[in-house]
């Protein structure tokens, strides 16, 4: 969890990104195992679900 959180963070600022999302793929479906935020507020970021695959912009990468 929290080496996962400091990755999304240093992505974030790397990139000089406002936001940023990290999603971790379980090995044999279509599910996130882990899925992680960076610069949001955390009632914003609880609203978020994981992307499923092939829906929206999160979604589309997630399935790619």
């Amino acid at each position: 969890g929290r080496l996962l959180q400091s990755l999304c963070d240093a992505a974030r600022a790397i990139v000089g990104a406002r936001y940023a999302v990290v999603g971790v793929a379980n090995e044999g479906g279509p599910r996130l195992r882990h899925f992680l935020t960076s610069g949001m507020d955390a009632e914003t970021a609880a609203r978020l679900d994981p992307p499923a695959p092939g829906h929206g912009a999160l979604g589309t990468i997630f399935a790619h």
